[in-house]
């Protein structure tokens, strides 16, 4: 008796899930999305500002303080005037491209041959870790230059489109929150870190497609998933001697 409840009973549960497995899913109506070429590959910045720039700005926004006395920032000194203002002294712009009118200091980032050590109050490097072969040569040579209790104000891609646009610079990696941490903890004291994501679903797939920050609504902004990190950002600051 108990042998055949128990087969009625494997039966009926078999029969349930063949139901549940038969009904209709409800299409998902992609709408402009249904197109496998990006509105954009520019990162969007045909659009308007990059959805990915919204984050980096607010985090910079958020640690503005830091942005104090000598100030370094590698292609231009845009959030170094945004953002600093005049608790800036000085501003200096790095790059290595002899092409750009706005470098002070023509250097590699990996090396910072001309630059002395302990002479910058903060660093300002955004989205530009990634396109270094040796990652950890720069974060040396930043801890190197940045004076005891010096900030270094970091942003990093983890998920974006690869740049193949012949003005693009070669992409090495793209970095987590743990990979990153991990990265700078070998030049930082760990105590002295401060790392978060940003980013969601929506906000990943919109940058994919080359959508722009004005394309959305502000409130996707405020939901942060860490499993569609768009940006990892870092407030590193070397320790006071």
């Amino acid at each position: 008796m108990r042998e055949v409840s128990v087969s009625v009973l494997v039966d009926r549960v078999k029969g349930r899930l063949r139901r549940l497995l038969k009904r209709p899913h409800r299409r998902v109506d992609l709408g402009d999305l249904r197109r496998t070429e990006p509105f954009c590959r520019r990162y969007g910045f045909s659009r308007g500002l990059a959805v990915d720039r919204r984050y980096i700005e607010d985090f910079i926004e958020t640690q503005q303080a830091s942005i104090t006395g000598r100030v370094l920032e590698v292609l231009n000194n845009n959030y170094t005037l945004r953002f600093g203002g005049d608790r800036v002294t000085r501003s200096d712009v790095l790059d290595i491209n002899p092409a750009n009118p706005s470098a002070t200091i023509r250097d590699d980032l990996r090396s910072l041959s001309t630059i002395p050590d302990e002479v910058f109050d903060c660093v300002i490097l955004t989205q530009t870790l990634h396109l270094i072969d040796d990652d950890n040569a720069a974060i040396r040579q930043v801890y190197r230059i940045l004076k005891p209790g010096g900030a270094l104000l970091l942003t990093v891609p983890c998920i974006s489109k690869v740049g193949m646009h012949p003005d693009d610079c070669t992409w090495y990696r793209f970095y987590t929150d743990a990979g990153i941490r991990y990265l700078l903890e070998r030049t930082f004291q760990p105590s002295m870190l401060s790392v978060e994501s940003h980013g969601n679903v929506l906000t990943a797939a919109a940058y994919l497609y080359g959508l722009a920050v004005r394309d959305l609504e502000s409130e996707y902004f405020e939901v942060n998933d860490p499993e569609y990190s768009l940006i990892v950002a870092v407030a590193a600051r070397k320790q006071s001697s």
